[in-house]
């Protein structure tokens, strides 16, 4: 329960969301999930007044939730906003106007100008991660105090100091899978990749191509608070955010081509390298794939082209010369047949002056009368005249 500045009472409930009584008008608002940018939760633990008027609201199960006074807005703000957890039970301001926040996975502070979140748990000396609902107090040195159930933590606010350090980004292994026989260039590699060569390249064989790649942070101070960001350059472009738990890239069937693999990282408090380290390497096409594979293809196929060229250059003229041969003993049969007919034609024409000829000459023989007469003479004459003609 709250009452804010402006003689409204603010009353936090367990499971009914949040009321907002209006002390001066005697009106009654609710805030709750089912309402269209409402509450993140129904559950209320903790309440807390900015000095513009503003509420910062805690809650089990959905983070912290930020009421606008003059939008009447709410802004909710969990995990993905990176909260430690999403059960806050106490939120108190330090003199510099940053929330502080207990929570069940420790004690997170919130940059209410970035909106970041800046988390501390077991690493940073916490013994235990769960806190008293609604247990905090200041004292007037800005130190917040969070109950928990053996006992409390101080938290001195003014001696935090934020590092600016940039970390330095390394890769520590770089694995081939499935090829227990391959080496990997950079197995004990625990230095800078500018120490290989910024023109280098690992050159792997087309059967090597599932790869995992190890990376780390130099910022040492709270190892498991460090974050990466990771691409690789050939298959996407967009970065891979991941947590210090999991600091390792997989990539399986990689195919033959051009590749860079680009990580940055951030120290414990959240400032990042914006100069990724970058590995290259290439993975060779298989022999088939080469490019003498490529240039031996384009010449077996020109050979093909070629032969195939010539082949139907053969047919052309075979089927060419077929024709002109078909149409030549069409020709002669033709000549043969119109010969056939012209000494058939002769063959009658001398047939008949000759039979005519060759029958008065035997009736002279048969009646022994070798004189002949003006007829039979101008009948021999003729026809010799006849047959002389066609000769």
């Amino acid at each position: 329960m709250h009452l804010d500045k402006k003689q409204n009472l603010w009353i936090g409930t367990r499971g009914d969301g949040l009321f907002k009584i209006d002390l001066v008008n005697d009106e009654i608002e609710i805030f709750n999930p089912s309402i269209k940018d409402g509450l993140s939760s129904n559950a209320i633990l903790c309440l807390l007044e900015t000095g513009k008027g503003d509420l910062w609201i805690g809650t089990r199960g959905g983070g912290i939730n930020f009421y606008n006074s003059k939008t009447q807005t709410i802004q909710s703000f969990s995990k993905k906003a990176g909260l430690l957890s999403t059960t806050v039970s106490s939120i108190e301001a330090d003199n510099s106007g940053h929330l502080w926040l207990s929570t069940r996975g420790g004690i997170s502070r919130f940059d209410v100008a970035e909106k970041k979140f800046v988390n501390f748990g077991m690493e940073d000396g916490l013994a235990e991660s769960h806190f008293i609902f609604n247990s905090y107090a200041k004292d007037k040195d800005g130190t917040i105090y969070f109950g928990c159930p053996g006992g409390f933590y101080s938290v001195a606010t003014k001696n935090y100091e934020k590092s600016d350090l940039i970390p330095n980004t390394i890769i520590t292994e770089f694995h081939i899978l499935g090829n227990e026989t391959a080496e990997s260039q950079l197995e004990n590699l625990s230095m800078p990749l500018e120490a290989i060569g910024p023109t280098d390249k690992l050159e792997l064989p087309y059967n090597s191509n599932n790869i995992a790649i190890e990376f780390s942070s130099l910022d040492l101070t709270a190892p498991n608070k460090n974050e990466y960001t990771y691409k690789l350059e050939g298959i996407n472009d967009f970065w891979h955010h991941t947590k210090a738990s999991n600091r390792n890239a997989n990539y399986n069937d990689l195919p033959p081509g051009n590749y860079t693999f680009k990580v940055k990282s951030s120290n414990s408090d959240g400032v990042w390298n914006t100069t990724p380290t970058q590995l290259s390497f290439v993975i060779a096409p298989p022999y088939w794939r080469s490019n003498l594979a490529y240039f031996i293809y384009t010449v077996i196929l020109a050979i093909c082209i070629y032969i195939t060229f010539l082949l139907v250059q053969r047919w052309y003229t075979l089927k060419k010369n077929l024709v002109t041969e078909t149409i030549s003993r069409e020709k002669d049969n033709e000549i043969n047949r119109m010969k056939m007919v012209f000494f058939t034609d002769i063959s009658h024409e001398l047939r008949t002056p000759l039979s005519l000829i060759l029958g008065t000459i035997e009736k002279v023989v048969k009646e022994k009368q070798f004189t002949l007469s003006p007829l039979t003479s101008q009948r021999i004459y003729n026809n010799t005249l006849r047959m002389h003609r066609l000769i």
